[in-house]
């Protein structure tokens, strides 16, 4: 049987309704929609192309090319092979080129500075904040974490933009970028179990990647809760 991911909607109502007695939640893409900000900085950096010139992609075609290149550049920067700027400018520059578009090094290297500043005003998504809400009014003591993948500064400045420390601890936070490993690596699953204290067959890991999410948890022995947030 094909697997399917779940909406926000529907996974949120499957947490409601299951007794995990830890939850823990990736970030991008599972908790803000990532392309928010990422269609927002193309627009204000190439207003005038976009709008003048034919064969330029849309945003939402540039985004989901992306995906792609930003997972690559993001495994050679965890393997020492190329520094943060580098993995910045390379993974935009080969989007771009995918689109039939070639920039500069400059120009790749101030379209990542505004998706930064544009990533200061993502929003959270509505079911979850509702489902956080829920969770913490009805004091059930539900264990609330996250474990995501990225460099440290750069998750967490995602994170208190979010405002997501209301719900969930800073001593539950656990980013790849402090632990020297990422998902769906085994050794990033023991970490968090060791230093928040939770039992893998009782803990559900929430997020939108496949592989690092989904395949990652149930390798480590959690259950694993696979979420589009783009699904309505």
């Amino acid at each position: 049987m094909e697997r399917k991911p779940l909406s926000a909607e529907a996974a949120a109502n499957y947490l409601r309704e299951e007794c995990f007695s830890s939850i823990v939640f990736d970030v991008d893409d599972t908790l803000y929609r990532r392309y928010d900000p990422y269609i927002r900085a193309y627009h204000k950096c190439f207003q005038k192309h976009i709008r003048n010139e034919n064969g330029w992609p849309t945003g939402i075609e540039l985004y989901r090319t992306s995906r792609v290149y930003v997972e690559e550049e993001y495994r050679r920067r965890v393997l020492g092979e190329i520094g943060m700027e580098e993995m910045l400018i390379r993974r935009t520059l080969r989007s771009f080129a995918a689109c039939g578009v070639c920039l500069t090094e400059k120009e790749a290297l101030l379209f990542e500075e505004a998706y930064e500043r544009e990533q200061s005003s993502i929003k959270l998504i509505p079911q979850f904040k509702a489902f956080f809400d829920t969770l913490v009014r009805s004091g059930q003591g539900v264990f609330l974490g996250i474990l995501t993948n990225g460099p440290s500064g750069h998750q967490r400045n995602k994170i208190h933009a979010l405002g997501l420390t209301k719900w969930i601890p800073e001593e539950h936070i656990v980013v790849s970028g402090d632990i020297g490993v990422s998902k769906p690596d085994l050794e990033a699953f023991r970490i968090y179990e060791k230093k928040c204290c939770v039992r893998p067959d009782n803990t559900v890991m929430v997020g939108d990647n496949l592989e690092a999410d989904i395949q990652g948890a149930e390798a480590a022995g959690w259950n694993a809760l696979w979420v589009d947030v783009d699904i309505q």
